[in-house]
C-alpha cells in the first residue's frame, strides 16, 4: 500500500475511533475492565483537536495492523494522550515475540513516549504493600 493511500485510510479509520475508548471499556470482561465500569464515565477526557491529531500521529505507526483492526481499540487514544501530555503508559504488554511492532512498548519506544509495566510503576514511586 502506497504511503498516501495509508493517510487516506487512517483518516478514515480516525472517524470510527473516536469512542474506541468507550466502546472497548463497555465490552471487556476482565477484572480491569471490570473495576473502570465502575468508574464515572465523566472521568475519561474528552477527544479535543490535539488529542484527534496526536492520535493520527500515533495511527502512523501502527501502519496496517490500524486499519485491519475492527473492534474498538483503545490502545493508539491511551498513547496518544501520554505523547500530548508528556505522560507515561503502563501496560503488561511486552514489546517481543510476533507482532511486536503493533505492541504498546514498540509504539511508544518509537514515539519516545515513556512506557512502563505495573510492577516498574510500583518499584519508581517506591509503593509497598
Amino acid at each position: 500500500m502506497a504511503p498516501d493511500e495509508v493517510c487516506r485510510e487512517i483518516v478514515q479509520f480516525e472517524t470510527k475511533s473516536q469512542q474506541d475508548v468507550e466502546l472497548e471499556r463497555q465490552k471487556g470482561e476482565d477484572g480491569l475492565c471490570r473495576w473502570v465500569k465502575q468508574l464515572p464515565t465523566g472521568m475519561f477526557k474528552s477527544i479535543t483537536q490535539d488529542l484527534q491529531d496526536a492520535h493520527k500521529d500515533v495511527l502512523r505507526f501502527y501502519g496496517n495492523a490500524a486499519l485491519e483492526k475492527e473492534d474498538p481499540w483503545a490502545d493508539p487514544w491511551v498513547i496518544a494522550l501520554a505523547l500530548l501530555n508528556s505522560g507515561t503508559v503502563i501496560t503488561e504488554e511486552s514489546s517481543r515475540g510476533k507482532g511486536m511492532q503493533s505492541k504498546i512498548p514498540y509504539i511508544c519506544g518509537r514515539l519516545q513516549v515513556s512506557c512502563m509495566t505495573m510492577l516498574g510503576l510500583f518499584r519508581e514511586t517506591k509503593t509497598v504493600f
